[in-house]
């Protein structure tokens, strides 16, 4: 079975550092939604700004998504799944995927660290505080109806190791999809 690994969590949590980590390690396709963002962005300017550059930016991703989604490959999604985790795995579930979901569960105060240390928060601009509480009740809400699907917790206390306990838990998944595959 194809398989594919997600993400689940707040801007800055540490998604991109583990979805590349994981495509290296493993040698799995990669698919970013900060790629996309950086081509339009390129092409139309701050893309938020412009209504063609958001127009332009959910067509390239969708196309993009699909043909990768098409080629049968495994993959790394390099995105948050909190708010469109219902859409993605209909389409997922059409295309013939298995999927682990790894959620960054970082405490607001955590977060706000990585923020300032990234100047991620300058980037946002003042009232930044409030985007964030907005995206750790987005995650709130994503875990308290999904969470069930989880296969790996990232939080404050294990977040030092998550490049080691991302990659353990993929190549058990990846093991545990090639023995069911073999039985079938």
């Amino acid at each position: 079975m194809k398989k594919v690994i997600l993400f689940a969590g707040c801007p800055e949590s540490g998604k991109t550092p583990i979805a590349y980590w994981l495509s290296q390690n493993l040698g799995l396709a990669i698919w970013s939604n900060d790629a996309v963002r950086t081509e339009v962005s390129e092409d139309y300017g701050w893309f938020l700004s412009s209504e063609d550059g958001r127009a332009r930016y959910f067509s390239l991703r969708d196309e993009r998504c699909g043909k990768l989604l098409e080629s049968g490959k495994d993959f790394v999604l390099d995105a948050s799944v909190d708010r469109t985790w219902t859409e993605k795995k209909k389409l997922l579930e059409q295309h013939g995927y298995e999927w682990l979901i790894i959620s960054l569960d970082l405490s607001q105060e955590k977060l706000e660290h990585l923020y300032v240390e990234t100047r991620y928060d300058a980037g946002l601009g003042e009232g930044w505080t409030a985007q964030l509480k907005s995206w750790i009740e987005d995650h709130a809400k994503f875990l308290e109806k999904h969470g069930a699907e989880v296969g790996l917790h990232i939080d404050d206390d294990n977040f030092r190791d998550r490049l080691r306990l991302s990659l353990e838990k993929v190549e058990e998944f990846v093991r545990g999809a090639r023995q069911r595959d073999k039985v079938v």
